[in-house]
């Protein structure tokens, strides 16, 4: 069984030619491929307790406190990006989300006046479907059947769970009648531990996938001992098979639906101007691995517990840009018709996606809308608010079949995306082992702290105060441009604070020549031996390949850190990656209104190259009277977003050409255009 691959940075992308080029779409009429899943247009709704009052007090801007009321402004934005489903709380916040804090009087919770109440009348103002996060690391199964009857049980006395009459305490928060809350989750991201030490406990807690497991087993059997009609989905995260096989042969076969986070492209740390056309430009090459990618997941569901049914619900889609220099790059123009690439092909019913939400919908690092309206801010939508209104206002009710010819582009690979050449995709090969029995690690001596190693086995005890970790490595000769693949093991020992043990693989240069690295996932608290992978892309002029023992912290700082952390190094191989073939210029979604309009979202992913664009639809004869309508996102560069500003991405309505049996027009470079045809 071939493991999922993750490829990492590379610095150019091969010149696409300059000018224009021509490229037809034909919707097929007669080849109906089901309905049009809308709750694959979701947001996560930020609320994070004892975090700044502009998240726990007004959920990012959604909520006033003073009238307690949704405000207006965001509701109407929701409604006009289609949001259909709003998970609470979202991200990390959820580990450790004690719901009992969020509910009841607003003067009796000073820490979440956007609390629970305030987040379902946010889903009946917008008319989203609730996703609600049970935390992995607080409370037990009958806080989880609690939930479910704050939620769901009729007022009535009945008090399906004993205890606390929660459906009267809902009542008395202003909802008599019950919500019918179906979708709830078990922590997407409860296999890399709880987010932060709670108050008293300085060791961060991290279940294991059998203790992880059996959670999820009895939260499942008391919440629907109360609401029978719940569904409760289960961790499955996307490139963690040491965690997953084990949960999907524990607990697969009795999953109501599978959880996980999706983000691509990756990148970290701020750039210069130069490198931002080959990083976002693997927003707009990312498609094919999307899809490679969850063909893997369902065949490992499939290989794992024998399943081709169960579904899924992505928590978190979209990109992982963190940086700000020279832009964040996760509001830009490329970065959301990268989300828009990523819609078309989870929309495959052959993916099994019954729903997903988009990092953020209001504020916040991640949020489709900027802006604070009580601190007097403008409200401004980004790049990706309007990829999701072109979605959400102009795509019809049954998706229907679409052939695409076009030119494509040629990409060198960069922030996790694959390089993509030539007509015949390739799957990936190995060469032998670089790894010898010679090697090992070679330990830099720190005063107070332990360091044993034996051949590529290394043990490191922290000495109770923060510590930025790097001083052992393996160091291998490499060839300048080749790819590799890094595999071991972590294991950590009561290890405390709020970053765990990784490896860390690049060229060993520093200072003014340094190159990116490129990290595995970290393990925290007390794990098990977990697995991990890195894949690495050598620098063009890489002369060694350095794989790191990491600890990231700050020298001196306040936290006491303690615990062990272990290391085992047991491969290191030089790869090619798969290839998935040249990226198309265009690539096309169609679909037909119920009232016989026909609909097509069309995607210009090329950086340097207008399309000539000519739209054709099979299986009916266009009249005389037909008519074609256009909506274009466009932006001056792949970079352009609506920070500080409202105009630099923007819609805007071109003319067409009526030929026959469809219409030509322009489609501008890195651009996203909506196409409506009333027959």
């Amino acid at each position: 069984m071939k493991p999922i691959m993750i490829m990492v940075l590379a610095w150019c992308c091969t010149p696409a030619l300059n000018g224009q080029t021509q490229a037809s779409v034909t919707v097929h009429l007669e080849r109906e491929l089901g309905p049009l899943n809308r709750l694959l247009f979701g947001a996560n709704q930020a609320a994070f307790q004892d975090a700044s009052p502009r998240y726990r007090d007004r959920g990012a801007g959604i909520w006033d406190p003073g009238s307690q009321t949704v405000v207006a402004e965001y509701a109407a934005a929701a409604r006009a990006c289609g949001l259909s489903l709003a998970r609470w709380p979202g991200g990390c916040s959820g580990h450790a989300w004690n719901w009992k804090e969020t509910v009841g009087p607003v003067d009796r919770r000073p820490q979440q006046a956007f609390g629970l109440p305030e987040f379902m009348a946010w889903c009946q103002e917008t008319a989203s479907t609730a996703c609600i996060t049970v935390g992995a690391y607080w409370g037990t199964e009958k806080d989880a059947a609690d939930l479910v009857e704050y939620l769901n049980a009729p007022n009535n006395g009945t008090n399906p769970n004993g205890g606390t009459d929660w459906a009267a305490v809902r009542a008395a928060d202003g909802h008599a009648t019950p919500y019918g809350v179906v979708w709830f989750e078990v922590d997407a991201d409860a296999w890399h531990g709880d987010h932060a030490a709670p108050a008293g406990s300085p060791v961060r807690q991290s279940l294991s996938p059998d203790q992880y497991a059996e959670r999820y087993l009895r939260c499942r059997e008391a919440m629907r001992a109360v609401d029978p009609q719940v569904r409760l989905g289960a961790a499955v995260p996307a490139s963690v098979e040491t965690w997953n096989l084990p949960v999907l042969e524990k607990i697969g076969g009795r999953m109501d639906f599978a959880v996980t986070r999706f983000v691509l492209p990756h990148w970290q740390g701020d750039t210069s101007p130069d490198q931002s056309q080959a990083l976002l430009q693997a927003s707009l090459a990312s498609a094919a691995q999307v899809q490679a990618r969850w063909e893997r997941l369902n065949a490992l569901v499939e290989e794992t517990c024998g399943r081709t049914d169960l579904t899924w619900v992505i928590t978190e889609l979209g990109n992982d840009y963190l940086q700000e220099q020279p832009v964040p790059y996760r509001h830009t123009l490329a970065a959301a018709l990268g989300q828009a690439e990523m819609l078309r092909v989870l929309m495959d019913p052959r993916q099994r996606i019954v729903g997903a939400a988009a990092r953020g919908f209001a504020n916040g690092e991640w949020g489709m809308l900027q802006g604070y309206l009580h601190q007097k801010e403008p409200l401004r939508r980004q790049a990706l608010a309007m990829v999701y209104e072109l979605y959400a206002q102009h795509l019809g009710e049954t998706r229907l079949d679409a052939t695409v010819s076009s030119a494509t582009w040629s990409f060198a690979g960069a922030a996790d995306v694959l390089p993509r050449s030539g007509a015949t995709p390739v799957g990936l090969t190995e060469t032998a082992e670089l790894l010898t029995p010679a090697a090992g690690w070679v330990i830099q001596s720190l005063p107070r702290v332990p360091q044993r190693a034996k051949g590529t086995f290394l043990v490191v005890e922290f000495p109770g105060r923060d510590l930025d970790y790097r001083h052992a490595t393996v160091t291998l000769p490499a060839k300048a441009g080749a790819w590799y693949r890094i595999s071991g093991m972590l294991k950590t020992d009561a290890l405390t604070g709020n970053s765990g043990a990784r490896f860390e693989v690049g060229d060993g240069r520093t200072g003014p020549l340094a190159k990116p690295v490129v990290e595995s996932h970290a393990v925290l608290g007390a794990s098990d031996w977990t697995e991990v992978q890195v894949d690495y892309h050598a620098p063009t002029d890489a002369e060694k390949l350095v794989i790191s023992a990491r600890r990231s912290g700050s020298n001196g700082g306040p936290d006491a850190v303690s615990g062990k952390a272990y290391y085992r190094l047991f491969s290191v191989r030089e790869v090619t990656p798969p290839n998935y073939g040249a990226v198309p210029d265009l690539t096309a979604l169609a679909a037909r209104r119920k009232d016989g309009r026909i609909t097509a979202l069309l995607l210009n992913t090329n950086a340097d190259r207008e399309q000539t664009v000519t739209l054709g639809i099979t299986g009916t004869g266009l009249k005389v009277t037909a008519q074609a309508q256009v909506w274009l996102l466009t932006g001056p560069t792949l970079w352009a977003n609506n920070l500080g500003r409202e105009d630099a991405v923007r819609l805007s309505m071109p003319p067409s050409q009526r030929v026959d049996n469809g219409w030509t027009f322009q489609l501008p470079k890195h651009s996203m255009a909506a196409v409506e045809i009333t027959p």
